[in-house]
C-alpha cells in the first residue's frame, strides 16, 4: 500500500496566518524600535510617571488619612478632657464652669468632624487596608456626639434641681411640668448613653493608627460608666417624683423627728412629727407638733399623753406585742430595720393622728444639724441654734440642766419643727439640701420609707432605708439598745462591743460578744430619790437587742438577776438570729452583758484554698457611735493575715485584733490558711 503523507494544505490556515502576522507585528516593531530609540524613553517615562504619580497618590492619601486620624484624635483627648472637667463640675455644684468644660468639647468635637471631610477620608473608607481607621473614626465621632447630647442632657437636668433658680422646686412648690421634662431629659439620656456604647464597640482599631483609636474607646467607656453610675439612681427618681408630689392624686408623708435621748431600736423615739401634703406639688402641713399633745384622745396642750391603742401592725415583727394588743405610737419603731419600723409608723398614723400616710422620713438631731450648715443659724426666743451646737443645746445641755422644764422643751421643739420644715421647703438650693440631708444617712440618721415601690427601691439601693444587712456567710455585729424606763439619758451612753471569735478548720466558728453601757450622766440633783424613772431619772434601763446571722445559734446567755424575763432568743423576719437582755445601770456606772453563738459559715473557702472570714458592722444610730474589739483567733497550726491595706488589724501569728470607733457601717475580713 501507498502511505498517504498529509498535505501542506492540510495544516490550519488560521493558525498559520495568525501567527505569521504576530511575527511580522513583532518583528516590525522590533525593527522600529531599534531604529527609533525614542519609543523606549516614552515607555520608561509613562511607567515612571505612573509610579510617581501613584506615590504622590498614596503619600497623599496615607499622610492625609493620618492627618485627620492625628487630628481626630487630639480633638477627641480634648472632648474627653473636658467632660472630665465638666463631671468634676457638676459634682462640686458649680453650674458655670460646668458649661464652659461641655462647650468646650462641643468646639472639640466639631473640629474633629470638619477634618472627616477631607476627600481623602471619603476615598479611603472605599479601600481595603483603610476602610477599617474610617469607620472607626465615624464610630468614634458619632459616640462623642451622643457623650456630648448626654452631658448637655445632664447638666439641664442638673440645673433644674440645683441652685438658688431650681426650676423643679420653688416657694415649697414642685413645677410638675419641669418634673416632667426632667424625666424626659433622664430617658433621653439613659438612650444616649446606650447609643454612645453601642457605637463604641464597634470600634476594633485594625486599621492605621488602631492602638488610638481602642485607647479613644476605653476611655469614653469608662466616661459613660460613670455617667451610667450617676443616672442610674436618677431614672427611677425622676419617674416616681411627679406622682411622689401629687401630680396623679394627693400625697401624704410623716416626718419624724426621733429623739436620740430615749431610743428604740431604730432610733430615737418620735417624739415629735408634722404630716406634710401634696397636691399638683404645692405642699401644707395641716398637722405638726409633739407627739403625745396631737394623738388622738390625748389631753388637750404640750403636755399630752401617748396612748395605748390596737392598731393594724405589721405581722410577723418579732420585736412587737402580738397582733390585737394595745402599743404606743412612740414604740412602733422597736424592729432594728426601719423597713419594719417605717412600716409600722406608716400603720400607726391613721389609728393615731386620723391621717393615712405615703411615706415616712425619719430624721434626728445629726441629720438636722448637716441642713443647717447648708440653710444657716436658727435665731429663736431659746437662743441661736447652729449646726455645731444643735446637739448639744436640744439634748445634752437641756438634759443635764435636769430637764424639769418639759414645756419649755416641747415648746422649743415645735418651734424648731417649724422652722425646720419652712428652712426645707422655701427657697433653692434643693439639692445642696439633699446632699447634706443624704450626708447623715450611712449612720441611720435620715432613713426613709415609701410605698411607692419605685422610691423604695431607689431608697435601699441608695442606703437610705435603714435595712440591716443579711449575711449569707461571716459574721454580723449588730448591737441596739431600747430605753424601757421612759428616761432621757441615752444621750450620755457611752457603749463598748467586744467579740472574740474562735474559727474552726470546717470554716465554722463560735463568737463571745460582750456588751459594756456606760452610763455617763451626772448625778441625780432632784429634790429626794432619783425615782429611777421618768423624764427626770438618770438611771438608765435598756434593752439590749443582738442581731447576728441566718444561721447563728445562741449557746450562752447573760445570767440576769434583775429583769430575768426579758432574756429571749428567736429569728426575726429576715432569717436572722437574735438574742435580747434588759440590764439597768445607776448614774456614772456601767453594766455588762455577754453571749455566745455559733456560726456554720463563719468563713468563706477562697480559690486558693485559704478561708476568708467577713464581719459586717453596723452601728445603731445614737447620738455616739461605739467602740469595738474583735479578736480573731485562728485554728492551731493556721495564720492570719489581712486580704488588703483597708483592714487595720494587729497581726500575730494566728490571732488578730482592732480596736476602732464605728459611726457607720464598716466590713472587716481577715484571711485565715494553714501554716
Amino acid at each position: 500500500m501507498t502511505s498517504i503523507a498529509p498535505r501542506e494544505t492540510d495544516a490550519p490556515r488560521v493558525d498559520r496566518r495568525r501567527d505569521g502576522f504576530r511575527h511580522r507585528v513583532v518583528s516590525g516593531i522590533g525593527r522600529r524600535v531599534r531604529h527609533q530609540p525614542w519609543v523606549w524613553g516614552t515607555l520608561l517615562g509613562l511607567v515612571a510617571l505612573v509610579v510617581v504619580a501613584g506615590g504622590v497618590y498614596i503619600w497623599w492619601l496615607g499622610g492625609g488619612l493620618l492627618h485627620v486620624s492625628d487630628t481626630v484624635q487630639g480633638r477627641a483627648k480634648v472632648a474627653q478632657k473636658q467632660l472630665r472637667a465638666f463631671e468634676v463640675s457638676v459634682k462640686a455644684g458649680d453650674e458655670k464652669a460646668a458649661g464652659r468644660h461641655l462647650t468646650r468639647a462641643k468646639v472639640a468635637v466639631r473640629q474633629a468632624e470638619d477634618s472627616v471631610d477631607a476627600p481623602q477620608v471619603r476615598i479611603a473608607k472605599f479601600l481595603p487596608y483603610t476602610r477599617s481607621t474610617v469607620a472607626d473614626l465615624d464610630h468614634l465621632l458619632t459616640a462623642a456626639n451622643v457623650m456630648i447630647d448626654s452631658a448637655d442632657s445632664a447638666l439641664t437636668v442638673y440645673s433644674n434641681f440645683s441652685g438658688d433658680s431650681s426650676k423643679v422646686f420653688q416657694n415649697g412648690r414642685f413645677n410638675i411640668d419641669a418634673l416632667v421634662s426632667a424625666r424626659a431629659a433622664v430617658v433621653k439620656l439613659v438612650s444616649a448613653l446606650d447609643t454612645a456604647e453601642s457605637n463604641l464597640k464597634k470600634v476594633h482599631g485594625n486599621g492605621p493608627k488602631g492602638h488610638d483609636a481602642l485607647d479613644a474607646k476605653r476611655t469614653a467607656l469608662r466616661q459613660i460608666a460613670a455617667l451610667r453610675s450617676q443616672v442610674a439612681p436618677l431614672a427611677p427618681l425622676v419617674e416616681a417624683l411627679p406622682s411622689a408630689v401629687g401630680a396623679n392624686g394627693t400625697k401624704r408623708y410623716l416626718v419624724a423627728v426621733m429623739n436620740p435621748a430615749e431610743m428604740r431600736a431604730s432610733g430615737g423615739a418620735p417624739l415629735s412629727v408634722a404630716f406634710v401634703v401634696f397636691k399638683n406639688g404645692k405642699y401644707s402641713v395641716p398637722l405638726k407638733g409633739t407627739t403625745s399633745s396631737i394623738t388622738r384622745g390625748s389631753p388637750a396642750g404640750l403636755l399630752g399623753d401617748n396612748p395605748r391603742l390596737v392598731w393594724n401592725r405589721v405581722k410577723g415583727d418579732p420585736f412587737q406585742p402580738p397582733l390585737g394588743r394595745k402599743q404606743r405610737f412612740v414604740n412602733a419603731t422597736f424592729n432594728p430595720d426601719f423597713r419594719v419600723s417605717g412600716e409600722q409608723l406608716m400603720r400607726g398614723t391613721q389609728r393615731f393622728f386620723g391621717m393615712k400616710t405615703d411615706g415616712v422620713i425619719a430624721l434626728d438631731v445629726v441629720a438636722l444639724s448637716k441642713l443647717l450648715a447648708v440653710t444657716g443659724p436658727i435665731p429663736s426666743e431659746f437662743g441661736t441654734l447652729t449646726a455645731a451646737n444643735l446637739a448639744d443645746e436640744l439634748l445634752v445641755k437641756a438634759y443635764e440642766q435636769q430637764g424639769t422644764d418639759i414645756i419649755g422643751r416641747q415648746r422649743r421643739n415645735d418651734q424648731l419643727m417649724s422652722t425646720m420644715l419652712s428652712r426645707l421647703t422655701q427657697g433653692g438650693g434643693i439639692r445642696a439640701k439633699a446632699q447634706a440631708l443624704l450626708s447623715a444617712a450611712p449612720a441611720r440618721h435620715l432613713q426613709v420609707y415609701f410605698r411607692d415601690e419605685r422610691l423604695q427601691r431607689l431608697a435601699v439601693t441608695q442606703g437610705v432605708a435603714g435595712a440591716v444587712p443579711t449575711p449569707k456567710t461571716g459574721n454580723l455585729t449588730a448591737v441596739y439598745t431600747q430605753n424601757v424606763n421612759g428616761s432621757k439619758v441615752d444621750v450620755f451612753q457611752r457603749r463598748t462591743v467586744a467579740e472574740v471569735v474562735h474559727l474552726r478548720k470546717d470554716g465554722s466558728g463560735v463568737v463571745d460578744r460582750t456588751v459594756q453601757i456606760q452610763n455617763a450622766t451626772p448625778p441625780f440633783a432632784g429634790a429626794g430619790p432619783d425615782p429611777k424613772f421618768g423624764y427626770v431619772t438618770r438611771w438608765a434601763t435598756n434593752l439590749v437587742t443582738n442581731l447576728m446571722p441566718p444561721g447563728a445559734k445562741v449557746t450562752r446567755q447573760p445570767q440576769l438577776t434583775k429583769l430575768p424575763t426579758t432574756a429571749k432568743t428567736g429569728r426575726d423576719q429576715e432569717g436572722r438570729t437574735y438574742a435580747q437582755a434588759a440590764v439597768e445601770t445607776p448614774p456614772g456606772e456601767t453594766s455588762e452583758l455577754s453571749w455566745s453563738y455559733t456560726l456554720p459559715r463563719a468563713m468563706a473557702r477562697q480559690a486558693d484554698g485559704s478561708w476568708l472570714m467577713t464581719d459586717a458592722v453596723v452601728p445603731q444610730n445614737t447620738l455616739n457611735g461605739f467602740v469595738l474589739r474583735s479578736t480573731v483567733i485562728a485554728p492551731d497550726g493556721w495564720t492570719v493575715s489581712a486580704p488588703d491595706s483597708t483592714q487595720s488589724w494587729l497581726l500575730n501569728g494566728g490571732t488578730a485584733f482592732l480596736e476602732i470607733a464605728v459611726g457607720q457601717p464598716i466590713t472587716l475580713q481577715v484571711r485565715v490558711a494553714p501554716q
